[in-house]
């Protein structure tokens, strides 16, 4: 009985070192990683200045950190923002060659221009129109469905940056 208390007894005691051991490694073990110099919009490309690297503790870097380096991210466009001093992680990245409205669509996702004005959006009154006297429609719209709309810019706004 005694032997059994002190086996498990060792036995607790050689884990908790363990897990001592591990979080003491996460801790003081280090990586470059790259940061962002100040807040990056959706739809900004990224710039030579607006990032760089700095050596942190690997528990403080979130998981999908980027392992691109600073010149294989000037070109990139934001998805999503990224504010000042945080670690770019590749899900806040379109894919490379994207400009920046192709890279705010998500993946598995189409966009397409639909024009707005006095003449109303083409886009879904859920009505057809047929010819006089019967027949099959002539056209009919459509109501979208999983339409994400994004924001408008001002006409006298350039690009960010």
């Amino acid at each position: 009985m005694v032997a059994a208390a002190t086996a498990v007894a060792l036995g607790m005691t050689v884990n908790t070192l363990w897990q001592a051991d591990a979080a003491r490694s996460r801790w003081t073990d280090t990586r470059e990683v790259v940061i962002t110099t100040g807040d990056l919009d959706t739809g900004r490309v990224i710039g030579a200045a607006d990032v760089r690297t700095v050596e942190l503790p690997q528990a403080a870097i979130p998981a999908g950190a980027t392992t691109a380096s600073v010149d294989q991210l000037v070109g990139a466009t934001v998805n999503r923002p990224i504010y000042a001093g945080e670690v770019v992680v590749d899900g806040r990245l379109g894919p490379a060659g994207l400009g920046p409205v192709a890279a705010r669509i998500p993946a598995g996702f189409r966009a397409v221009a639909v024009p707005t004005g006095s003449a109303g959006s083409p886009a879904g009154t859920g009505r057809s129109r047929r010819p006089a006297g019967g027949g099959r429609p002539l056209w009919r719209s459509m109501v979208p469905q999983r339409v994400r709309q994004l924001p408008r810019r001002s006409a006298h706004r350039g690009p960010p940056g």
